[in-house]
């Protein structure tokens, strides 16, 4: 072992190599004896195991050639999660089962062959492949926990033993460690105590006697040490105050006083005589109270001063009269210390008089001065205040308190920043801190009172210093009459400024003589293009504002001749060089003894624009119309305006935004008319009946309008065209690539344009409606199958107009009978029916269904019925009369009366008949039901026969099993029987055992999946042949019915999955449920995959709501055509009819949904894309009547 490892190291470094080696060593026996043994029990003795019991199991299956059987064996013991593959070959037909799990493999494989016999004859070959992945997944887990289990006592153990040498061993010896150093270090009062009573204990002990002789020797040492100590102090001090009384005697100016014990004078030095006046000799045993003092010394202070003397105690800085000898009054500060020896016993005082006289007088004059500087302060009309650095008042007048509303004693707490509020607490800082920084500082801010009164003060301070120390002096000046006059001035100014700058107008100041402007508005700037700044100090001359010299001069020289000069007209120009028709008012001013001429100018070229614009408007569509005056309307529009662009035009019907322009003008002159869509465009706002002004960047609002952005169109506005009814028929709009200007005027001429162009459509639209009304009232008149006559009341009813129904039912000529009357002409063959008709048109205006017998031109009599109105066209009433030929109608209405006398008998006589047909209509509908019920049982009929086919297809499988273990299980009973006789052996019982636990295994399987397909199929029966209520969850119905169909299902390519929520628990009737499910998915095999090899039926349910689900039944087949989608629920429709389809299948699911489950069933369907059918019904079916049930 090295021999530089400390004692901790080299323990703990053996104990490990004393525990470590002999762990490490069994641990690995007990490893591999641990391996051997699961090896044996899990690998080879299964793999044997399994092997045997597939020999024997599979001699049957293999006799019988049903590799089902076979398959339904070998996944018995592929059940077992290490087994990997099991191959079983028939000796003559090759391979028979082959199942291979690649994924079980993992590790090794182990390989186990047999032979398969029956009778002594080989059958077949048998391999079973076993992989120990698992095992040795399990060992290795197994060899880590024993691992872990070592290394955790390991380290216990290493932790033990630590534990141990610390506290036995390590804490003692650092212990003792810690009391040697401190003995070396003098630390001798805290005690060595052992912690345990051993061989460390015991030496403890002794250090703690070796600290108990060294602390005796030390305390002696040490009281010797400060006796000398003591010594030396007074010796020092001896000679201190020797050599002060020799300083101070020789060098300080204040008086000097060395007086014994009982307080008489021993000596004095020259300071004190040439103070006092008294020599030494003269004062040597005198007190000096009764020497100096007199008159005028305070008695409290000799009070005060005996009072220290006689408690023997020193005091300083006590101030007292006292006089010389020659009289001489002055004052002094006195201070007097007592001296002791070194017993404490009183050896003398020692004195020092100062003389303050001079700063006494001093303090009495600045009294006096202060007294005086008080009623200075207390006379100043504002606040005065002195403040410190600690922000604590000093000093302030009682004007200061009036203003606050505080008192002396409030005043002397406060900080300053208490008599503001807001923001103003930090101004007042601000400028505190800028006072002391700056030496002044100013600030405006309001004190508040207590009352919350505020008055605002102006506030000035100044840094001073006070026996040094920084103080700041301040006063505050009331300024609430200077704020009001501030406050009325600036809102003098303001409305002054509101009423200049608010004004449309140009108004200007400028010096009369030479025309230098001193003020300008905004309209100013609007107006002539100059900025303020840019205009004030220059002359208008300057500016080119003037643009004719002569009209300032008129103008100046009527002003100086003081003229108020009003309405006077100029030429106005602005900076980008347009000239404007002006109208001015000028009037002259005196400021500072200088003429001024305050000009107010307006604006009248867009006014006389407009002007024109009217006349020329008038003076131009006087004589146009058409298209003529909407071209010479927006002409006249955009030219008065100056636009670019303009154009009027109609919507081609009512809400359509689509226009067509009648007229445009743009660029001068005018263009084509064209079409336009107005959805993008800001024409659609007008449409809606709104005018729309957008003064700049309109291409920007309307990016969708490319035209305004290739033009560079930047304004616009537009007003609506209505109709006599009010209705937007159209715009009219105008358009510049300039900002717009002047814009109130603007809209007022394009809607005044806008009111005309409205008017003209309106008249014309007028004129057309007219003409129209006219030609279809001639239309009407002369096409109305009832003969019509017009009459003239003025002209004594002579017949103005007949129409041509009249010439053919009167067999007449209209020349006959137009200017002559009826009465004329042979018409009436009663003239009182004439005179009839005549009275009861001018009594009452009008004849209604009045009968008369009229001639026609042969000669023949007609019976017409005539109905009239009298009516005013302009200034004449004409009377419009039409004579209905009735003479057919009455005779057979004659035939009619006739006719309803036999009537009665050939209603009697059709009612029987009818009544025959309806019995033979019931008869015939009663056969169809009978025979639809029937065609309805047979297809329940023919599904439970399915499901019988089903439930013995199902059932074989199982049972044949089961059969086979049976079988083979009976020949090894036997067999172990006649092993028994001879002498058992415990491999032979332990191999008997597990062939026995494993075919028990396997028939139990077996024997449950057959209960299970027996209940299942039980239970799919007892639904379908009856409709009980009952709770079910919806998923097991499925699984039930999906189950019963397999048998058909595996007969198909095709594969049915479903997919049901697992909560979803219905209370309704799974007979109908299930029937209409099954009908779905054999409807779904027999027409859904027609020409398809494979193809997948999905079921899905889901809850939709509380109340309801949803079952849908879905394919990917060939789909259903568009055009029997609405006929594939009715009864005997099918497009298999004579190839197993009768018609019903799809009827019996519609009305098992629709009636007893209570819900509805829809179909989606898209040829090539599959069919999917839905069924959405509720959770709880509807009540039934109880005959229903059953």
């Amino acid at each position: 072992m090295p021999s530089n490892l400390n004692l901790r190291q080299a323990i703990v470094t053996g104990v490990a190599l004393g525990v470590l080696l002999p762990a490490l060593l069994l641990g690995g026996l007990l490893v591999r004896d641990r391996y051997e043994t699961v090896y044996g029990e899990r690998v080879a003795q299964p793999l044997s195991q399994f092997a045997e019991i597939l020999s024997s199991g599979l001699e049957l299956p293999l006799w019988n050639v049903d590799p089902e059987a076979g398959r339904q064996i070998v996944d018995s013991v592929l059940s077992n999660p290490d087994v990997v593959h099991i191959l079983v070959e028939d000796a003559s037909l090759g391979r028979f089962v082959d199942v291979e799990a690649p994924e079980r493999r993992a590790g090794k494989s182990v390989v186990a062959k047999r032979e398969i016999r029956r009778e002594g004859k080989v059958l077949g070959y048998l391999t079973v492949e076993l992989a120990t992945g698992r095992i040795e997944g399990l060992l290795t887990s197994e060899a880590v926990k024993l691992g872990v289990t070592l290394l955790v006592q390991l380290s216990v153990s290493f932790i033990l033993i630590l534990l141990l040498l610390e506290s036995r061993l390590m804490q003692p010896l650092r212990e003792l460690r810690d009391a040697s150093r401190r003995l070396a270090a003098g630390e001798l009062d805290e005690p060595v105590v052992g912690s345990r009573k051993d061989e460390l204990g015991e030496l403890a002990g002794h250090f703690d006697e070796m600290r108990i002789r060294l602390r005796e020797s030390f305390a002696e040492v040490e009281r010797k040490r400060q006796a000398l100590e003591h010594e030396l102090r007074e010796h020092e001090r001896a000679e201190a105050e020797n050599r002060l009384l020799a300083l101070v005697s020789s060098r300080t100016n204040n008086a000097v006083i060395v007086t014994d014990a009982e307080g008489r004078i021993e000596w004095v030095n020259d300071a004190f005589v040439a103070l006092a006046g008294y020599t030494l000799a003269e004062v040597v045993g005198r007190r000096p109270g009764p020497l100096l003092q007199g008159a005028d010394t305070d008695p409290a202070t000799v009070a005060k001063i005996g009072e220290h003397l006689r408690r023997r105690e020193a005091f300083r800085d006590v101030e007292v009269v006292n006089y010389a000898k020659d009289g001489r009054r002055y004052w002094v500060s006195i201070d007097i210390q007592p001296v002791f020896d070194a017993e404490g016993r009183l050896l003398r005082y020692f004195a020092i008089e100062r003389d303050i006289s001079e700063r006494k007088a001093a303090e009495s004059a600045l009294s006096a001065n202060h007294d005086f500087v008080t009623k200075v302060i207390e006379s100043l009309p504002g606040v005065f205040y002195l403040i410190d650095q600690e922000s604590r008042f000093v000093l302030w007048n009682r004007n200061f308190e009036r203003v606050t509303g505080r008192s002396a004693e409030s005043m002397a707490k406060a900080n300053p920043l208490d008599l503001f509020a807001g923001n103003e607490r930090q101004t007042i800082a601000d400028a505190i801190r800028r006072v002391y920084a700056e030496g002044e500082a100013y600030a405006e801010a309001s004190l508040v009172s207590t009352d919350g009164r505020s008055t605002p003060h102006y506030f000035s301070g100044l840094r001073t210093e006070i026996s040094g120390v920084p103080h700041l002096l301040g006063v505050g000046i009331d300024i609430s009459a200077r704020r009001a006059a501030e406050n009325a001035l600036r809102a003098s100014e303001a409305k002054f400024s509101a009423a200049i700058n608010g004004s449309l107008d140009f108004i200007s100041l400028s010096r009369l003589d030479d025309g230098r402007f001193t003020l300008v508005n905004e309209a100013f700037e609007k107006m002539t293009g100059w900025s303020a700044a840019e205009a004030i100090g220059r002359t208008s001359l300057e500016l080119g504002i003037w643009r004719e010299p002569e009209e300032r001069e008129e103008l100046v020289r009527r002003l100086q001749l003081g003229e108020a000069v009003r309405g006077y007209n100029l030429h106005l120009g602005t900076r980008n060089g347009e000239i404007r028709d002006c109208v001015m008012t000028g009037v002259v001013v005196k400021i500072d003894d200088v003429d001024h001429m305050v000009a107010v100018v307006r604006d009248e070229t867009e006014r006389r624009r407009a002007d024109r614009a009217l006349r020329q408007l008038a003076e131009g569509t006087a004589s146009a119309n058409g298209t003529q005056y909407y071209e010479t309307l927006i002409a006249e529009l955009a030219q008065a305006l100056d636009f670019d662009t303009g154009f009027v035009g109609l919507r081609n019907s009512p809400g359509d935004n689509h226009v067509t322009v009648l007229a445009v003008f743009s660029g001068g002159k005018l263009r084509e008319p064209f079409c336009y869509d107005a959805t993008p465009a800001p024409c659609a706002s007008v449409l809606t009946g709104e005018i729309c002004v957008y003064e700049d960047d309109v291409a920007g609002r309307f990016p969708d309008d490319h035209v305004l952005l290739q033009e560079g169109l930047r304004c616009y506005i537009g007003a609506p065209l209505r109709d006599d009814a009010g209705q937007v028929i159209g715009v009219l709009a105008i358009l510049d690539r300039r900002p717009l200007v002047n814009a109130d005027l603007a809209i007022s001429l394009v809607q005044v344009f806008a009111a005309r162009a409205s008017a003209e459509l309106a008249r014309e639209r007028a004129g057309t409606a007219l003409v129209a009304s006219q030609l279809k009232f001639s239309a009407l008149f002369h096409s109305s199958p009832v003969a019509m006559t017009v009459s003239s009341r003025s002209r004594g009813y002579a017949v103005v107009d007949v129409n041509d129904a009249w010439e053919r039912q009167f067999c007449r000529e209209r020349s006959e009978i137009i200017g002559r009357s009826g009465a004329d002409v042979k018409f009436w063959c009663s003239l009182d029916d004439r005179r009839e008709v005549l009275r009861r048109i001018e009594a009452e205006g009008e004849v209604s269904d009045y009968e008369a017998w009229l001639f026609r031109g042969d000669g023949e009599r007609i019976l017409c019925q005539m109905s009239g109105r009298m009516v005013r066209v302009g200034a004449e009433d004409l009377m419009i009369l039409a004579e209905e030929d009735i003479t057919e109608r009455r005779r057979l209405e004659a035939e009619l009366s006739a006719l309803a006398a036999t009537l009665e008998q050939r209603v009697l006589e059709r009612t029987e008949a009818l009544a025959r047909s309806n019995g033979e209509l019931a008869t015939t509908l009663s056969t169809l039901q009978r025979a639809q019920s029937d065609l309805v049982r047979s297809e329940k009929l023919a599904a439970l026969g399915s499901l019988v086919a089903g439930v013995a297809h199902e059932l074989n499988t199982p049972i044949g099993n089961c059969m086979t273990v049976a079988s083979t299980l009976d020949e090894q009973v036997r067999d172990f029987s006649e092993t028994a006789k001879s002498g058992l052996r415990r491999s032979v019982l332990d191999s008997f055992v597990g062939h026995a636990n494993t075919a028990a295994d396997i028939l139990l399987r077996n024997l449950r999946r057959a209960s299970e397909l027996v209940v299942s199929f039980k239970q799919v029966a007892v639904d379908q042949t009856s409709s009980q209520r009952r709770q079910f969850a919806l998923e097991e119905v499925v699984a039930e019915i999906v189950l019963t169909l397999q048998p058909t299902i595996r007969k198909t390519p095709y594969v049915v999955s479903y997919q049901v929520d697992h909560e979803l628990v219905c209370d309704s009737y799974p007979g109908p449920l299930g029937q209409a499910l099954a009908n779905l998915i054999n409807n779904a095999l027999l027409h859904g995959f027609e020409g398809r090899e494979r193809g997948t039926i999905r079921i899905l349910a889901r809850r939709t709501s509380a109340t309801h689900f949803e079952l849908a039944v879905a394919d990917d087949g060939v789909g259903i055509p568009a055009a029997d989608q609405s006929r594939i629920f009715d009864p005997f429709f099918t497009t298999k009819l004579g190839k197993g389809g009768s018609g019903l299948g799809l009827h019996i699911v519609y009305n098992l949904v629709t009636g007893v489950l209570g819900g509805e069933i829809a179909v989606d369907s898209h040829p090539g894309d599959g069919t999917r059918f839905v069924i959405v019904a509720p959770l709880v079916a509807p009540a039934r009547a109880a005959g229903d049930e059953g």
